[in-house]
């Protein structure tokens, strides 16, 4: 599928988050209605979850990985009282990720370029007839010998790990929508779009062909607009 730039979004055609879309492929049948009934019919109580967590990690990276805003972050978790059972396994996740990312080697990977970290400003593409919901947590830049370089990374915190081809997918997913995003001039880094997984400290890349999960993800896509029209 190739990626088109610009595209023009559409209010009442059928939206699926990237992560849903990476576990819909090698989900069962009846795996495959909820995933689509779940996003067609959104729970009225949202709540943006693992928000300290998230915003630690995205200062981390952004403030030459500074350890101390991680141990900020850990703090304030340690200190909040949670009022009810739900609040108290987010807590319990949220520490658990951010004494995943003061573990993990993640700093390594950009030993070797100095880049520039972004909070992207289009979150949403179109994936064939579905509007695709990516909303990477942080876009990166850098240039070497005057090409200019893009990546990006999906933090992913989740108590249940997921089979390691849902996290390749979605790494797959992250480089096809930098393809849709990025400048003329810049270069999409597949090495560099990443899924990290905080719970178990993975960094998944996305593969250098893209082409055998791009096929998958076609074909979920016409899979879920079907779906969708009876969910």
């Amino acid at each position: 599928m190739e990626p088109i730039k610009n595209v023009e979004l559409h209010v009442g055609i059928p939206t699926i988050s990237i992560n849903q879309m990476a576990e819909f492929v090698a989900a069962s049948e009846r795996g495959k209605k909820a995933i689509v009934r779940k996003q067609k019919h959104p729970s009225t109580f949202r709540v943006a979850r693992y928000a300290t967590a998230r915003a630690s990690f995205k200062n981390y990276c952004k403030n030459d990985f500074d350890e101390a805003i991680l141990l900020q972050g850990l703090e304030k978790l340690q200190n909040k009282a949670p009022v009810s059972q739900w609040a108290a396994s987010e807590k319990s996740c949220s520490i658990q990720a951010i004494r995943g990312f003061m573990q993990s080697h993640f700093p390594e990977r950009f030993g070797r370029i100095k880049c520039s970290f972004f909070t992207p400003r289009e979150k949403q593409i179109r994936f064939g007839e579905l509007t695709l919901v990516v909303a990477p947590d942080l876009i990166f830049r850098w240039e070497e010998d005057g090409t200019r370089y893009i990546g990006c990374l999906k933090l992913r915190i989740k108590k249940k790990a997921a089979e390691f081809g849902v996290y390749r997918r979605i790494a797959s997913l992250l480089a096809h929508y930098l393809k849709c995003i990025a400048a003329d001039d810049e270069v999409v880094v597949n090495n560099f779009c990443l899924c990290y997984n905080a719970m178990d400290g993975n960094i998944i890349p996305a593969p250098r062909d893209l082409q055998s999960d791009m096929e998958d993800l076609r074909i979920a896509s016409e899979q879920i607009v079907e779906l969708w029209n009876v969910a």
